[in-house]
């Protein structure tokens, strides 16, 4: 079976939900709805599924098959940026092409 495709948010959500309750943190999806003000990726979770119903189902086949983020090109370049951590030879580097490109990528060359 091919892994389930996720937003970005949604599937670092589940990842940290999983670690907290594994496979079978739907059972705890009726807490999770009370305790969102509180904790961030259960309010992720939350408004993913509130937002389409079927979405519940899709977080449970992600959960038993596997799932992998679908992220914009500037997501992933965000995520290689923050990977290079103190590499600042690199991290310049990446700063100086996207000024070439006249593109700016929020956590990078763009605070706002």
């Amino acid at each position: 079976m091919d892994k389930i495709k996720l937003p970005m948010d949604v599937a670092k959500a589940l990842e940290q939900i999983m670690e907290e309750y594994g496979k079978g943190w739907s059972k705890n999806y009726p807490v999770m709805g009370k305790a969102v003000k509180k904790n961030k990726p259960y309010t992720t979770i939350v408004n993913f599924v509130k937002a389409k119903g079927e979405n519940y189902e899709l977080l449970q086949e992600a959960t038993f098959n596997g799932f992998e983020y679908d992220a914009t090109p500037k997501e992933r370049l965000r995520e290689y940026y923050n990977a290079l951590e103190d590499n600042e030879v690199h991290k310049n580097i990446v700063k100086d092409v996207l000024n070439i490109l006249r593109t700016k990528v929020k956590g990078i060359n763009d605070s706002e």
